[in-house]
């Protein structure tokens, strides 16, 4: 049970790695990166209801040479349903295979005593582990006595030295560490497991960006266009559950052009809805006509876009103007511009072909 803690570096009050970095060569997947945020986000909020204090780090190596995956979580389950799940309130289990091939488990788990206070790192460090408390000791011959009825081997069970926000990014990285050295029949296995109360975060998200924003975009035309009315659904129309990987280049790689026609087509098929997206063409900052992204399937003498009539049109501040040469003595004074004003009466069409998103600047053709 009784181990070496992990050695201050020099200069830093923390045993801890970079705490924005690690040793994995290759990049997390889009999966795995949202499961290591959600299991950083969860250990941030298991120190903020519960105290850093209360919480230990428990690591569990296998006695034997497990290089099984599912050997080592049927094992890890069994401890789980019959002890963790009993001794305490919340658990956060992370699976690690090291470089050798061996397989243990990294968890954080909820004590129903302090055993922070008083507990002097640098003594254990050195062999000298009489500043632990009397609970902790305790629970070191517990796990000493326990573990090898499981299956496992070696234990080490120690307060958390670093803050809320370093041990939640510290466990986040065994996820990157796993995946660097993790065999093809890994592929599948959970990464993470919680107690249903450590867990407030799922990865189930999407992240906050341009490009995830118009991806739920598109997968919303592309619902309506089919006809249904969630991802299921939608699976079940296009006839594949993996729709999102099949069609990822019609996503990101089509032009605006190409995916109107695409959602035009389907809605054909499927008796489905597809309306084009509005565009905004603005003068001056404001807003003087709203229409829809054209595509092969409108027809150009259809008026497209909207003549707005009920904007308030407020004249803008004064424009200074400057002399296009020193040498021109030529006073120069302000420019006013006027309100935006445009007939009810006349609505606006497209200029050119179908395919432009706003009007040509040639003079262009209105028709009343």
């Amino acid at each position: 049970m009784r181990g070496v803690a992990a050695r201050t570096p020099p200069g830093g009050a923390s045993g801890l790695p970079c705490l924005n970095s690690n040793n994995c060569t290759k990049p997390l997947p889009p999966g795995a990166k949202r499961t290591a945020f959600a299991l950083a986000e969860n250990v941030r909020l298991l120190a903020d209801r519960f105290g850093l204090e209360r919480l230990g780090f428990l690591t569990l190596t296998f006695r034997d040479h497990v290089t099984d995956i599912r050997e080592a979580q049927r094992r890890f389950h069994s401890l789980r349903t019959h002890v963790l799940a009993e001794r305490y309130p919340a658990s956060i289990a992370v699976v690690e295979r090291m470089k050798s091939g061996r397989i243990h488990f990294h968890l954080l788990i909820v004590c129903p005593h302090d055993i922070r206070t008083g507990f002097d790192f640098a003594a254990v460090a050195a062999g000298d582990y009489s500043s632990a408390n009397e609970w902790l000791r305790k629970e070191w011959a517990f796990w000493r006595v326990t573990a090898p009825n499981f299956g496992f081997g070696r234990t080490e069970l120690l307060p958390i030295k670093s803050t809320a926000e370093g041990i939640a990014k510290y466990v986040g990285k065994y996820i990157a560490k796993h995946l660097d050295a993790r065999l093809p029949e890994d592929k599948g296995a959970r990464l993470v497991r919680y107690t249903l109360s450590a867990r407030q975060v799922t990865a189930n998200f999407a992240w906050v960006s341009p490009l995830a924003k118009e991806w739920r975009t598109k997968t919303g035309e592309l619902a309506a266009a089919v006809g249904a009315k969630d991802t299921a659904q939608l699976a079940e129309k296009l006839g594949t559950k993996r729709w999102a990987y099949y069609m990822r280049d019609n996503f990101l790689e089509s032009t605006p052009e190409e995916w109107a026609e695409l959602c035009a087509l389907l809605a054909r098929e499927h008796g489905g809805t597809f309306t084009p997206r509005v565009v905004e063409f603005r003068v001056g900052g404001v807003v003087v006509a709203r229409g829809t992204r054209p595509h092969p399937f409108f027809s150009v003498s259809t008026p497209q876009i909207q003549i707005c009539t009920n904007i308030n049109t407020a004249p803008p501040a004064p424009v200074p103007l400057t002399p296009l040469s020193s040498n021109d003595t030529k006073p120069w004074g302000t420019l006013s511009l006027p309100p935006v004003s445009l007939p009810e009466s006349t609505p606006a069409r497209l200029c050119g072909s179908p395919s432009e998103l706003v009007p040509n600047p040639a003079p262009c053709c209105l028709s009343a």
